[in-house]
């Protein structure tokens, strides 16, 4: 059994990270140290930082591989369990409590890296993925984020890989993300016949009670919630038929903001900014491009732009054997 599949069945390891008591006491949500988490102020030109965190440190080699798909100058930063729990204490009281609380490291390491890229920015990618394309200056200099352009599942909608990630500082989306599962807490389906009302809820946040029936064990339930908070700051011409009725039997709906529509590359970005979705190469990726409201500018790339490696080509690089 690969070691990302006894992640998501295994207790975490992880001792408490800071405020263990779920869900917070009055007092603790009014708590000076409950507030808005912090983001340090964008630096221009300032170089990309790689964050990963495993249960073993990746290999050179494959350090190596995956920074050479990344801009030039780009720095390495590998997060400890140690590291990952200092850093959560550091966060708001509901974030801590919440990490405390999840019983599944996956989830509590989803968490960490949205509130580690809100406050410092930077580039994540997953242990076991590997870059497609190269992904230079010319494109990641000029947006504030990138994503793997969102993929629709008939059981929970449209989900966002959060396997890379790509910010600037204070990126809403992900904040959004991060409160969004404080405000769910952990949606856990009951073994009995019918689904807890955490579950049911999650339905109604999503994308209305069609799909409630169908959802699965929802070890991507925050997935989902990325992909909606994405969307939640696209521009208006971005939501046209994106409704629940539209994904009534799992039905994917006809929604341009997961599509490639040149419509989505707004006047206001920069020409330049075009040309430079040509440099995603060896492949020539497309990837759709936006400014959401408040002039945040997103990159959406091919969802072939990263893939995850397996069996040979994981021990070849040194990497963990999924």
């Amino acid at each position: 059994m690969s070691l990302s599949i006894l992640a998501l069945i295994l207790p975490s390891s992880y001792a408490a990270c800071g405020q263990s008591q779920w869900p917070l006491q009055a007092a603790d949500i009014l708590h000076e140290r409950n507030g808005p988490p912090v983001c340090l102020p964008t630096v221009e030109n300032a170089s990309w930082t790689l964050h990963q965190s495993s249960l073993k440190r990746p290999s050179k080699q494959y350090v190596d591989m995956v920074l050479r798909s990344l801009p030039v100058g780009t720095s390495y930063k590998w997060h400890s369990d140690s590291d990952v729990c200092r850093f959560m204490r550091t966060q708001p009281l509901r974030f801590q409590a919440l990490f405390n609380f999840l019983p599944r490291t996956v989830h509590k390491i989803d968490l960490w890296r949205y509130l580690l890229l809100h406050e410092q920015g930077g580039i994540y990618l997953d242990d076991d993925a590997k870059f497609n394309v190269v992904l230079n200056a010319a494109l990641l200099d000029k947006v504030d984020s990138a994503y793997v352009m969102p993929t629709f599942s008939a059981t929970i909608g449209f989900v966002v890989y959060n396997g890379f990630l790509a910010s600037r500082p204070c990126n809403r989306a992900l904040l959004n993300t991060a409160e969004r599962m404080v405000d769910l807490g952990y949606p856990v389906l009951k073994r009995q016949s019918g689904y807890s009302a955490a579950a049911r809820r999650l339905s109604g946040l999503l994308w209305g009670d069609n799909v409630t029936s169908h959802f699965p064990k929802l070890n991507w339930y925050n997935l989902a919630l990325l992909a909606s908070a994405v969307a939640a700051q696209a521009p208006p011409i971005a939501l046209n038929h994106c409704t629940s009725d539209n994904q009534a039997g799992g039905k994917k709906p006809n929604c341009t903001f997961f599509r490639r529509d040149h419509s989505l590359r707004t006047a206001t970005m920069q020409p330049d900014l075009f040309a430079a979705t040509r440099s995603l190469l060896p492949q020539r990726k497309n990837a759709t491009l936006f400014e959401d409201r408040s002039g945040w500018r997103v990159a959406l790339l091919d969802s072939s732009s990263v893939r995850q490696v397996h069996g040979a080509e994981a021990r070849l690089l040194g990497m963990r054997d999924d």
